[in-house]
Parts: structure tokens; C-alpha cells; sequence
């Protein structure tokens, strides 16, 4: 996972999904880093720096940053970020606006939504290419689908087998016999959980 922090020290960071493995990726050049957004095809992060008004990428593991677009290419108080495929969307909080320009060129901001009734912040791009395809993914979309909150275990006869607690059993008795496992298969992107005794 990665994320932006203002505070004293304003910095890019990230981890492992359970915490482990913090690491700084960028720790100057930085005052506001707002949005971010990972760009899975070229191993890139980006992100918006608001009090520098500039957007800069990186890979992502922090090497070869680059200063994609600043005020002198137009842009005004960028905040949020997202991509689709090679263009890159922000929205602009004093300009009320959405903007886009291509994710390695730049130079060439287009406005997509202007004089919108209120400040833009968050956005986000809804397609296959910003979701890749993850065997992780997928134990999360199990965990929340049968609502257990532990990592579970590989099993030989089947990917993925959570071991219910007594908690959870006894919930599940209520219709049924808990079973004691639930494996978890992924199979064209649905999760498939088979009950085992």
C-alpha cells in the first residue's frame, strides 16, 4: 500500500498490506502531496503536490522521479489523481474542475469537467486496467464475503482455506451445520467457498 503524509515532514510512503515493510519514498521536493494513484502497467506512482501546484511521478519503488506538470503548464491547486490506461485525470480545487494530460508526456492539459457547483477533491477510474488481476484480491473479496477476519492457509487440495473460530461456527450453526473449513476458489473472477466438516 502507499500513502501521502502532510504534517511536520510531508512524505510518500509505503508497506506491506499488514504493516510491515514501511519504507520512504520521498521525504523533499514535498509540502502538500494530496492525490495518489498507483499506475500498475509502468510501476509507477503519482501524486499532486497542492501548495507546489505540480504533479510528479516516480516508480514505485521511489527511484526516477520526474516533474510531469507545474503551474507553468497551467496547472492551478491539483488534489485528487486517477489513471486510465496512459491519461491521467486531477481534479483542480480552486478552478472547480477535472483536467487530464498524458501520464508520461504532459504539456498538454485538457479540461474534461469545468465550473463544477463544488470543489472536487477524491477521483477515481473504474475499469479492468486498474484492477490487475491478483490471487490476493481475492482472499480479500473471500474474507468479506464469509466474514472472517484472519489470514488464511494454503491448503494442497484447494487455494485457499480459512479455519473458523467458535465464534463464527456457532453464528453459522444458526441455519446450518458449521462446517469446521471454508475453501475459497477463484474461478473467472468469482469466488467459489465450499463448505468442509
Amino acid at each position: 500500500m502507499y500513502w501521502t503524509d502532510w504534517g511536520v515532514s510531508p512524505k510518500i510512503e509505503r508497506a506491506s498490506m499488514d504493516g510491515s515493510n514501511r519504507q520512504v519514498l520521498h521525504s523533499t521536493g514535498l509540502t502538500w502531496p494530496n492525490g495518489l494513484t498507483i499506475d500498475y502497467a509502468d510501476q509507477r506512482i503519482y501524486w499532486a503536490d497542492a501548495s507546489l501546484d505540480r504533479i510528479e511521478y516516480s516508480n514505485v519503488d521511489g527511484s526516477e522521479r520526474v516533474i510531469l506538470e507545474t503551474q507553468d503548464n497551467g496547472l492551478a491547486h491539483p488534489f485528487g489523481l486517477t489513471l486510465d490506461k496512459n491519461i491521467l485525470y486531477w481534479t483542480e480545487l480552486s478552478a472547480f474542475s477535472v483536467y487530464s494530460t498524458h501520464k508520461f508526456l504532459g504539456q498538454n492539459i485538457v479540461p474534461i469537467y469545468e465550473n463544477i457547483l463544488f470543489a472536487p477533491s477524491g477521483i477515481a477510474a473504474v475499469s479492468a486496467s486498474r484492477q490487475p488481476a491478483s490471487e490476493f484480491i481475492c482472499v480479500l473479496w473471500a474474507i468479506r464475503l464469509i466474514g472472517v477476519m484472519q489470514i488464511p492457509q494454503i491448503d494442497s487440495a484447494c487455494r485457499i482455506v480459512f479455519t473458523l473460530n467458535s465464534i463464527r461456527r456457532s453464528t453459522l450453526s444458526q441455519n446450518y451445520s458449521a462446517p469446521s473449513r471454508i475453501c475459497c476458489l477463484c474461478l473467472c473472477e468469482k469466488i467459489v467457498c465450499l463448505m468442509l466438516h
